[in-house]
Order: C-alpha cells, then structure tokens, then sequence
C-alpha cells in the first residue's frame, strides 16, 4: 500500500503538491529551446510529456494510491488526486482547477482525469471553464472524495485505517483487481471482458494443504472456478488426487487463461480457502508478498 509512513508524517505535510513553475514555464515557452519551429515544439512537447508522467506514474503504481486531502488542492493538486485510486478529505478541504485564471489550460491530467472521476462532464466544464472551488461536501457528492472527515486528525487515521485494511487482502488480488479496473475505465465493456478472460487454456494445479472431505471439496473447486462457468468457460477436471502423506490434496485443471491465474498459482486462495473453513479472520492470515 502506498501511504505515507506515520514516521514520516511530518516531513510530508511541510510537502507542497507538486506544481509547474509559472515563471520557469513562461521562460521556456518565451525563450524555448532550439534553431526552428520544428525544433521548438518538439522540445515543448518533451517538456509536457515529461510533466504529465510525474503524475500518470501514481496511477501506474501496481499498488493502490490513497489520497487524503485538507485545506486547498488546487490546479497540480487537482493532477495528482485524480491520478490517485482513493480520495478521502478533510472539512476544510477545496478543490480548484486553477489554470484558466492563469491565462493557460490544464495539460498534465486534470481534464483527462477528472470526467472519468466524477462522471460529469457539465460539473467539470463548469469548474474547468470558472476556476471555482468545489468545496469538500460538493466533492463528495460529486464522487471526487468517496468521504469527508471533520479534521486532518481523523481524516489521517481514516486513511492509515484503510491503507492496513487493503494490505491485509492477498497482494496478487488487489493488484490484479487495479489492473482490470484502470483497463475498463479506458475501454469498453466487451474489450475488458476480453481482457479478463481469454479463450486460451492452461492446465494448473490447485494443492490443498489440509484434510477435507469429498462435499467440502467439491465446494471448495466450484467456489474456485464458478467464474468461468458463468461465463460459458467450464474447467475440466483431473483428479482429485490423493498426495501422501494423505492430509494434503492435489487438483489438476484446465482454466481459461487470465490474470486471476496468478492468485491459483500462489498459496494465497488456499489460505483464504482454509481461513474461511476454519471461521478465522481474513486479518490472521499472511498472504504472499509482491
């Protein structure tokens, strides 16, 4: 989980959000770089380039990215929470995109990002074409914070709460989870289907490290592959087979290929499996690091 450290809480509070220079970008824009005009907009659209990668690098981390939010988030700000996976904020907290007062147009995330955050591409005309403050409850009712804490004290131990929660869960199923979701908000239904699930099949085995009985185990591989039949993609079994000593059980199946493989590759559903058997907390058990 990317969240800051308590350790280094302080150190990252005395942190201004990343921003862009006015003076140091209207000196390369007056005075840019190069002998002609081809020359010159290649380099401005380096320099771009560049600046949008220092936010789209968040949204490319394979781990979730939780923003929590106080007082003014403006213009650069506003880049970076969007390139985020989860924002909380604090009462105090507004959002601004800035940049039409500035005389330019937001060009490294904010009017990329913000229409699929928010789903409302008159909401964000409006603050886009205004620079007006999208104050804390407007953002949470607009979907840009999924919830709003009445200080920065409480809105920290929210997030630190959440960011342990999400790193009690297997590492392989919440970044897999990560990477389907960023690939359907970009695409369309049926492609992201696709993507999930491919028609090619791979043979994998599933070995459970403990006792069950027939009926449990039955259960257990329908509970397992009852994706793929709801999706017309039935596994085919061999097996089961007994492995001595007899206290463990091997399963071999033929799967459709997809991201998911990894989590049947690894022992993490085995110990949610068995955590779940056994009535234990999703918290006890040590998953698999990445």
């Amino acid at each position: 989980m990317l969240l800051w450290s308590r350790l280094f809480q302080q150190e990252v509070e005395a942190v201004k959000p990343p921003s862009i220079e006015l003076m140091d970008m209207a000196s390369v824009l007056l005075q840019p770089q190069g002998e002609d005009m081809v020359c010159i907009s290649w380099y401005i659209h380096n320099l771009l380039s560049k600046h949008q990668e220092t936010f789209s690098v968040i949204e490319k981390c394979p781990k979730p990215v939780i923003a929590a939010i106080h007082g003014g988030c403006i213009g650069a700000g506003v880049d970076l929470i969007t390139a985020c996976d989860i924002r909380y904020c604090a009462k105090d907290a507004f959002f601004q995109v800035k940049e039409v007062d500035m005389g330019v147009a937001s060009d490294v995330g904010t009017l990329q990002r913000l229409p699929r955050v928010i789903g409302s591409q008159i909401l964000v005309n409006e603050l886009a074409f205004t620079a007006r403050k999208l104050m804390a409850d407007e953002a949470r009712s607009s979907g840009l914070v999924s919830r709003v804490f009445p200080d920065k004290e409480v809105l920290f131990d929210a997030a630190f709460s959440l960011a342990a929660e999400i790193s009690s869960k297997s590492p392989v199923a919440v970044q897999g989870t990560k990477v389907n979701l960023l690939y359907a908000r970009d695409h369309p239904v049926a492609d992201s289907l696709n993507f999930v699930v491919s028609v090619s099949f791979r043979p994998i085995t599933v070995r459970l490290p403990f006792q069950c009985s027939q009926s449990e185990l039955s259960s257990l591989l329908y509970a397992v592959c009852s994706d793929w039949w709801a999706i017309g993609y039935p596994p085919i079994f061999i097996g089961p087979t007994l492995i001595f000593p007899a206290s463990s059980v091997a399963v071999t199946l033929f799967l459709p290929r997809n991201w998911n493989m990894s989590m049947l590759q690894t022992d993490d559903i085995v110990k949610s499996v068995q955590a779940a058997m056994e009535k234990k907390e999703l918290k006890s058990v040590t998953f698999s690091k990445l």
